[in-house]
C-alpha cells in the first residue's frame, strides 16, 4: 500500500472508523482493536484522548469530554472543555487526526487524501464544517459522500465476477467517481428525505 491510496471515513455521531479499498474490495482499519471508534473526546491536562480510552474516561470527567460532537456540525455553538472552548470542528478535527494517526501506524505509511460521509440531509453549513475538520486534520478531502451513496458503493464493491474472484473495479479512484448504479441505489433514499437539498454542491452522488 502507499501514500497514494485515498481512504474512506465514517465520522459518525456514535461511533468512527476508516476503510481502504484493496484489490476491489474494501477492507476496515483495525483502530482500537476492531475498528470501531467511539466518536469521543476527552482531555487530561494537555493530552487529547480519543476514541474507547476517552469514553472510558467521560463518565468520571463529563466536564473534560465531549461526544456527539457531529450534531453541532455547521453551528457557532462553543463546546467547553476543561475550562476551554472548542468549535465542533476542532473537536472533530482531534478525531479524524486520531483516525489518521492509528490508521498511519498500523499500514506503516501516512494518511494524506480521504473521503469523508455525511448524511444526505446535512446542509451546506454541516458539509462545509466538516470539509474544515478535515484540512485542521491535516487531510485533503476529495470528496464529501452521501453515506447512502456509500453504502451503495460498498454493496457494489462485494459482488463477486462469475469465477469467483473479486471484481477489478476497486481502485482507490474509485471513492472520486460514483458510479451510475449507485447513484441510481442512493436516489430513492434522497427523495424520501424531505431536508436534502439537492443541489448542495457538496452533495456528490
Amino acid at each position: 500500500m502507499n501514500e497514494s491510496k485515498i481512504f474512506g471515513i465514517d465520522l459518525g455521531t456514535t461511533n468512527s472508523c476508516m476503510a481502504v479499498l484493496e484489490n476491489g474490495r474494501p477492507r476496515v482499519i483495525p483502530i482500537d482493536g476492531n475498528g470501531v471508534v467511539p466518536s469521543v473526546v476527552s482531555l487530561r491536562g494537555d493530552e487529547i484522548l480519543v476514541g474507547r480510552k476517552a469514553k472510558n474516561r467521560a463518565a468520571a470527567f463529563p466536564e473534560q469530554s465531549v461526544r456527539s460532537v457531529k450534531r453541532r456540525m455547521g453551528t457557532d455553538e462553543s463546546i467547553v472543555i476543561g475550562g476551554k472552548p472548542y468549535s465542533p470542528e476542532e473537536i472533530s478535527a482531534m478525531i479524524l487526526r486520531y483516525l489518521c494517526e492509528e490508521a498511519a501506524r498500523l499500514e506503516g505509511h501516512k494518511v494524506s487524501s480521504a473521503v469523508i460521509t455525511v448524511p444526505a440531509y446535512f446542509g451546506d453549513a454541516q458539509r462545509r464544517a466538516t470539509m474544515e475538520a478535515g484540512k485542521m486534520a491535516g487531510l485533503s478531502v476529495e470528496r464529501i459522500l452521501n453515506e447512502p451513496t456509500a453504502a451503495a458503493l460498498f454493496y457494489d464493491h462485494l459482488n463477486i465476477s462469475s469465477d469467483g474472484a473479486a471484481d477489478s473495479r476497486g481502485t482507490a479512484d474509485t471513492w472520486k467517481h460514483a458510479p451510475i448504479s449507485a447513484w441510481r441505489s442512493a436516489r430513492r433514499y434522497r427523495e424520501e428525505s424531505s431536508t436534502v437539498k439537492t443541489q448542495n454542491r457538496f452533495c456528490w452522488t
